[in-house]
């Protein structure tokens, strides 16, 4: 009797451990068919047990399935290097001894443990091109290096043919990275954690236009001479293509002046550079001027302080009082298609504390702005997260991530 795909996408899908999966790759060919696209669809591999990633190097099949992959990079390049020595040295020891007792050494580390050797991080990151390079499906991809040392690594993405969806980056902006993005026309989620200015002589790619992401392949300017110096210059240099870009996540706000004019982007999270309040309106020009030149409206902005100071905070003083508390119900009053509203009361005196101080406070803000659902009141780093349940009741919820509204709301 034959039993339909359907059943089998049932059956695996009901399957909690991914050891049973794995079983059920070699009860048959339907089954194997069906549980490896589920067994190899999301990975995490780390350079700490490099196994995995030696098989999808070694595996175009089985890395075709792979559509959402995690690096993670654990180790520092020095200790890499320390180990390396480390092992140089046992070697040496155990061949001065006899033979006996290397051969007895070494049949213990094959099969005692079953734990993989690590690898030098420089011979990691070369399978890991490998692997790449075979996961033509992938479509979400994380790189987690948990080293910046280590993070002038982007060549690891030379030759890939895949083209993402979502891509959390801590790879250096360098001219590999940009090369890389150059060539992703469908990624709409990236999380970058390094942008710099680069000097025009390190970029050996063809120039793209900042303007018109559709013609960036057609946009070519003259070479220059390797011997020419380079000039720190962040507006005649090329940005990335991705002309459906929607959500950018930076802490570098250079990032955002670069890369939002004639992209779609809807959703930003990114920081203030400066602590002096000049640079931080100067900084906020900028920005607002580069959201102008976006192709979509912002629905999303979340804009971080790198140091919250004393003065900073009573440039303007709160809880807001007489003609201010009016200007800003006033402006509430504008901003019609406001969902989500989060207000500092750090600097209140005194603070509310008690949830019926939360509500009533949300309550109010709703009177001008009814189109509110969440309020976020934050206290000294502390948040606190008032939304209308069922009914347009307002309650305090306790399992809200405030940190990733900006994304969701």
């Amino acid at each position: 009797m034959e039993v339909s795909l359907e059943v089998y996408r049932d059956i695996v899908r009901n399957v909690a451990h991914r050891s049973d999966i794995a079983t059920l790759c070699r009860v048959s060919r339907a089954f194997r068919h069906t549980a490896e696209r589920a067994l190899y669809n999301t990975l995490t591999v780390s350079d700490e047990d490099p196994r995995l990633t030696t098989t999808l190097a070694g595996s175009p099949r089985i890395a075709f399935l792979v559509v959402a992959l995690t690096v993670q990079i654990r180790r520092r390049r020095q200790d890499s290097e320390e180990e390396e020595h480390d092992e140089e040295d046992e070697q040496s020891e155990s061949e001065t001894s006899g033979d006996g007792v290397s051969a007895s050494a070494s049949g213990r580390s094959t099969f005692e443990g079953g734990a993989s050797t690590p690898l030098p991080l420089d011979n990691y990151w070369t399978i890991l091109a490998g692997a790449l390079r075979n996961t033509t499906g992938l479509r979400h991809l994380t790189v987690d290096i948990a080293d910046p040392a280590d993070a002038a690594n982007a060549r690891v993405l030379d030759s890939c043919l895949f083209q993402l969806r979502t891509f959390h980056c801590d790879f250096d902006w360098d001219r590999a990275l940009l090369a890389f993005l150059s060539s992703q026309h469908t990624l709409h989620d990236l999380s970058l954690r390094d942008y710099r200015d680069l000097e025009i002589s390190d970029v050996s790619h063809p120039p793209i236009s900042m303007d018109d992401p559709s013609h960036a392949s057609d946009t070519l300017e003259p070479s220059i001479p390797p011997d020419t110096p380079g000039t720190r210059h962040s507006q005649s240099l090329p940005s990335p293509s991705l002309p459906v870009l929607a959500t950018l996540e930076c802490t570098f706000f250079e990032a955002v002046v670069a890369l939002a004019p004639a992209r779609p982007l809807a959703r930003l999270k990114t920081c203030f550079s400066r602590p002096d309040s000049a640079g931080k309106r100067a900084e906020l020009l900028a920005l607002l001027a580069a959201l102008r030149q976006s192709t979509h409206p912002i629905s999303a902005l979340d804009i971080a302080d790198t140091a919250y100071t004393e003065s900073g905070s009573m440039e303007c003083p709160t809880p807001l009082g007489g003609r201010k508390r009016l200007q800003f119900y006033g402006l509430l009053m504008r901003l019609k298609l406001l969902r989500c509203l989060e207000v500092d009361v750090t600097a209140w005196s005194p603070p509310p504390s008690s949830p019926r101080a939360f509500r009533a406070l949300a309550a109010e803000l709703r009177l001008y702005c009814p189109n509110v659902t969440t309020v976020i009141f934050v206290h000294e780093f502390e948040r606190t997260v008032i939304s209308t349940g069922t009914g347009g009741v307002l309650q305090i919820d306790e399992d809200a991530s405030p940190e990733l509204f900006w994304r969701e709301i």
